[in-house]
């Protein structure tokens, strides 16, 4: 496998992952799993049926299958849950609690909100500047860090409350360029290409 290959080059490397869940079950099966620096689930909607909507397809990973995996992994911080902020889905405050309480029942250790980059007519049309829902946050949230990159990105992280009183990590990052001269990560498609980020 690739990973097999990476890690033969150096096995001390970190290697996450990012999928939209297909076949998520069989990570459970992968040797060194519990290697990885983290696999970051795609994840746009707490409801099984909206999510699977956004997606347009119905094999990415459900619920169970993630808990599944959840429950199997031995490093319980490795998967992360990653959301898209945008109209008409995790739009606002509400959304993002919801988002939150549903991460929290999975148990994941973390969790990411990501505004779309308004690079096309569909991302622009969505877009929600991610200050608009978490420069107004309730007692819930406590925010550990707001970081800016220029006036590239901005990120904001810290730890939130659910309403069964369980502690999730959180992030939020929004980009706000298409183009940077410069890249903070390479990533090799599942088209075989390495692009600069996301």
């Amino acid at each position: 496998t690739l990973l097999n290959l990476i890690w033969s080059i150096d096995e001390d490397m970190e290697v996450a992952i990012s999928t939209n869940g297909f076949n998520l079950r069989e990570f459970a099966n992968m040797d060194k799993v519990n290697s990885l620096e983290s696999i970051h689930i795609s994840r746009h909607h707490y409801d099984d049926c909206v999510n699977r909507e956004i997606f347009g397809t119905d094999t990415i990973a459900t619920t169970d299958d993630i808990m599944f995996l959840q429950d199997k992994l031995t490093d319980k911080q490795i998967l992360n849950i990653n959301t898209l902020v945008m109209k008409g889905y995790i739009e606002d405050l509400d959304g993002i609690k919801k988002m939150l309480d549903y991460v929290g029942e999975t148990g994941v250790y973390k969790t990411g909100f990501v505004s779309l980059m308004k690079c096309n007519d569909f991302s622009n049309e969505h877009f929600i500047n991610f200050n608009d829902i978490f420069n107004n946050l309730d007692n819930n949230f406590l925010l550990a860090h707001h970081f800016f990159n220029n006036e590239y990105c901005e990120c904001i992280d810290g730890i939130y409350t659910t309403k069964n009183a369980k502690m999730v990590e959180f992030y939020a990052r929004m980009v706000k360029e298409c183009s940077c001269p410069y890249t903070t990560q390479l990533v090799y498609t599942s088209d075989n290409k390495v692009t600069a980020g996301f």
